[in-house]
């Protein structure tokens, strides 16, 4: 049986608090639609869901991004969080604007850390864009589209930028390197649609609310 979910976004689309609410449907089309901050999206049986969260957000992949760091004299402070994010508020949208459709979404992974440079530490977080589509034989693909690099502090930005450039290489490595459990997962299953959900993609009634921000979900329906 298909689940009718509504997602309420308290904060703004796929941020922060979500409602989250699922009833069951006979209707085994897929449909969707979005209005006053609610998406409501009817899901076949037939979905396969891949939560990006808890596939990205692991303790190998954790330790992998810290030990990267470690090179830039850094410090991991957080989380991986996976937020959806719509092409025009990506950062660096207005270099390439012509790059994806308006309404397409992509897929942010993000971390906060510190980085030692002389007196203090400077915070910084970065943004990693994945994104996601099918191929011209509708296999699921992801890859690594943009980064932004936001810092905070006073003083020693500029050493800052330069340690965490140098380390940039092999960061995206090893966030190529966890992608491929994502497709693998799909195998060479052939889909007709995709979509994107906050949260864990639950079919559960009465579900918890989700945290849009750092946890989210993509929904595929089989060809």
């Amino acid at each position: 049986m298909s689940v009718i979910s509504k997602y309420h976004f308290l904060q703004g689309f796929f941020n922060g608090l979500v409602l989250h609410t699922n009833q069951p449907s006979s209707d085994e089309t897929f449909g969707g639609s979005l209005d006053n901050n609610v998406l409501t999206l009817r899901r076949p049986n037939a979905e396969h869901a891949i939560d990006l969260g808890a596939q990205i957000n692991t303790d190998a992949n954790i330790g992998r991004i810290a030990k990267q760091l470690i090179g830039a004299h850094a410090s991991l402070t957080s989380d991986l969080r996976v937020q959806g994010v719509v092409w025009p508020s990506v950062p660096y949208f207005f270099k390439f604007p012509a790059r994806h459709l308006p309404r397409d979404m992509l897929i942010k992974v993000s971390f906060d850390f510190d980085i030692d440079v002389p007196i203090w530490d400077i915070g910084a977080t970065l943004s990693i864009y994945l994104f996601a589509f099918l191929d011209s034989k509708k296999h699921l693909q992801v890859r690594i589209d943009g980064t932004h690099l936001a810092l905070t502090g006073l003083i020693g930005l500029e050493i800052a930028q330069k340690k965490i450039e140098a380390a940039m290489p092999q960061v995206l490595a090893q966030v190529d390197e966890l992608l491929k459990p994502i497709v693998a997962g799909a195998g060479n299953i052939q889909f007709a649609h995709m979509y994107y959900m906050p949260g864990k993609g639950s079919r559960a009634i009465g579900a918890p609310p989700v945290n849009a921000s750092h946890d989210l979900s993509v929904g595929l329906l089989v060809a």
